[in-house]
């Protein structure tokens, strides 16, 4: 278990040491076979995390370890040139084929193991990488891809190859942002492959820089940063991490909250990506450098017209997230009123009688207590009358509770209609109301209501 968890340590340090090593090697010879070496064993600890780690997507790894297989043949087939034929590759040769057929699986591989299913967050992570890869595209095309369009020692199919290393490597950039330092809820081998592929855009860029000057030669510092590529690559498949699949398991509140952070800190990058074409085009008409004006200026408006439409996706995205909001606070307005009122009834059933609608027992013994501790105050007294209803039994058994019902019903509102404001009627159980009177002047006041209630033959 230990010797699975920490793999990736060891093919790091020893990949880097052996990276270290390619340099004081005597010859060129030896520097290819570790060149070779180093890329398939690259390909071998991606198969090795695959069977130690069982990613939940094993195709996306697969695709990777395909491509690391495509450039290391790649490298070989440019060794058995120099080494077995003597002589420098045709351009394009048949190495040219194969590195050129390994950037789309490590792009799709790249692409599976960052999948992201919001939408609208993704496009405008889509918009963002665009603006920088066309910042990229204004560099390459200044410092290369001018010069093989006006090359003209090159053939038609040459140009072509020689053009689709930075178009790949344009689309290099675009996966690079998009999938791995634009994202959210990155793995460590996320920060490894990222590094990797930045490793990789140096190297094709500096290569290429190199060849167009006729500087390169094996053992060149550009060497060290393939080397690395492949080296982090292998770390990455061997890295525990890897074994978690698509997605991390935090809740989709951290996630936005984390895609809000990671927005607003990429700003500067797009911004000045977004600058890349107009200062070229500053730089060069200052320093009286020749450029390809149309190419520039035709970048310098796709980047603003990409920004156009990124802006228009957020407001959107705001828009729909603020009508979302509104509902949200609809709905919980809803539910505590909803709350408010279920409580409003529940305290009502608590002191009421559900057939009357008058005081039950417990709301009138209450307002006993208030008036009792109220007599000390206003020098009045409190009177209780209590009475039930005669022949009410013979009702109910001859015509039906219902009739008992209504008959009820009709004693507690004629009850209701004698009494004064202030004095509480309560049913307190079967036919039995109460009546409680407050600021009673005297006694023969009780007395007297009371009068009133058996002479309007309520009860």
């Amino acid at each position: 278990m230990k010797l699975r968890s920490n793999a990736w340590k060891y093919a790091l340090i020893g990949g880097i040491s052996a990276v270290a090593g390619y340099f004081v090697l005597p010859n060129a010879t030896t520097q290819d076979a570790v060149f070779s070496t180093l890329g398939t064993a690259s390909v071998v600890c991606i198969l090795v995390g695959i069977h130690l780690h069982r990613p939940k997507d094993r195709l996306s790894w697969y695709l990777i370890a395909l491509a690391g297989a495509c450039f290391t043949l790649g490298d070989d087939a440019l060794t058995y040139y120099n080494l077995v034929l003597h002589t420098d590759a045709p351009s394009p040769s048949f190495a040219d084929v194969l590195y050129l057929a390994g950037y789309p699986f490590l792009f799709a591989g790249v692409l599976r193991l960052t999948r992201d299913p919001n939408r609208s967050i993704r496009r405008e992570d889509n918009a963002d990488a665009a603006i920088v890869s066309m910042g990229a595209l204004a560099i390459l095309w200044h410092f290369l891809m001018h010069s093989y369009v006006q090359d003209a020692s090159l053939s038609t199919l040459g140009m072509l190859v020689n053009l689709a290393y930075p178009i790949m490597d344009i689309a290099l950039v675009f996966i690079l942002f998009r999938a791995l330092l634009f994202g959210v809820a990155r793995r460590p081998f996320h920060t490894l492959l990222a590094t990797a592929m930045i490793l990789m855009f140096l190297a094709d860029f500096t290569f290429d820089l190199s060849i167009l000057h006729n500087s390169y030669a094996t053992g060149d510092p550009t060497d060290g940063l393939y080397l690395l590529e492949y080296v982090l690559i292998g770390a990455a498949a061997l890295h525990p991490s890897m074994a978690g699949g698509v997605r991390g398991s935090d809740p989709v509140e951290v996630l936005d909250d984390r895609r809000e952070t990671a927005s607003r800190r990429r700003i500067p990058i797009v911004a000045l990506a977004g600058f890349i074409p107009l200062v070229i085009l500053a730089a060069s008409s200052f320093f009286g450098v020749p450029v390809n004006l149309p190419v520039l200026a035709g970048l310098g408006i796709a980047v603003s017209a990409v920004i156009y439409v990124r802006i228009t996706w957020l407001i959107d995205r705001i828009s729909g997230q603020s009508h979302e909001i509104e509902e949200h606070v609809r709905a919980l307005e809803a539910s505590h009123l909803e709350r408010d009122e279920l409580e409003a009834d529940l305290r009502y059933l608590a002191f009421h009688d559900e057939l009357t609608g008058l005081a039950n027992r417990a709301l009138l013994n209450d307002r006993l207590d208030h008036a009792l501790a109220s007599i000390a105050r206003s020098g009045r007294s409190v009177a209780l009358c209590f009475g039930d209803l005669d022949g009410f039994k013979t009702v109910n058994d001859t015509l039906g509770h219902h009739v008992g019902d209504t008959v009820l019903v009709k004693a507690g509102a004629l009850l209701g209609s004698i009494v004064r404001p202030g004095d509480t009627v309560a049913r307190v159980g079967g036919d039995e109301f109460a009546v409680l009177m407050v600021d009673v002047e005297n006694p023969e006041a009780a007395v007297d209501f009371a009068r009133r209630i058996v002479g309007s033959g309520s009860v």
